[in-house]
């Protein structure tokens, strides 16, 4: 049985303050300047060779940065891409975040073959609202093992989202506490640290 969330911490914050974009965005990660970077004793978030190469070195916690950008209703995916740790991971994408205040949705999977979508307020001082299936639940869309690439997406129009991996529905939900906000990616430990992922190929779809 997987451990629900546990722990939040904040990388590099990136703080931004506009209106939400309805433009298209895709970002490949070769030469990024607006993604938060760096690294302490508990996390690295660098971009190189194409991707935004992500660690987290202690053993239980969530860690997540965020880029420069705002959006509101539209499609979000990412490509993850866990390299070394435990397959007892959880790794996946933030979006409609708030940075100042901390909240977001979370939407993530595991090298196990597990899924785990909520949100998250007020830098998640209290317990996280999970909004599909109790908390972690096994999906068979998950490719599961270190070096398999998955693709997550999330269609999120009005409060009605839809969460997808590898292009199979894995759950929906409605919720519109967030209407619009900034993207990015997390990784979570449970247990045993050193998990690595490999993020690539950001991209946002405005609604129609």
């Amino acid at each position: 049985m997987r451990n629900q969330l546990l722990l939040l911490s904040f990388i590099f914050l990136f703080l931004i303050g506009c209106d939400s974009s309805t433009e298209p965005y895709f970002e490949d990660f070769e030469s990024s300047q607006s993604w938060a970077t760096g690294e302490n004793d508990q996390s690295r978030g660098v971009v190189a060779g194409g991707i935004y190469d992500f660690s987290v070195f202690t053993d239980t916690g969530i860690y997540w940065a965020s880029a420069a950008e705002r959006f509101g209703n539209g499609r979000y995916e990412v490509e993850a891409t866990a390299i070394s740790g435990p397959v007892d991971n959880g790794f996946g994408m933030v979006f409609m975040v708030d940075d100042s205040a901390g909240s977001f949705y979370l939407f993530e999977i595991s090298s196990d073959g597990f899924v785990w979508i909520g949100r998250c307020e007020d830098n998640c001082q209290g317990d996280m609202e999970i909004l599909v299936e109790g908390g972690w639940f096994e999906s068979g869309a998950v490719k599961q093992g270190l070096g398999e690439t998955n693709r997550l997406r999330v269609d999120a129009n009005g409060g009605n989202l839809v969460f997808f991996v590898n292009n199979q529905e894995v759950g929906r939900a409605f919720d519109d506490t967030f209407t619009q906000g900034n993207i990015g990616v997390a990784v979570e430990t449970i247990g045993v640290g050193d998990v690595q992922v490999h993020f690539d190929n950001y991209a946002y779809t405005p609604a129609e």
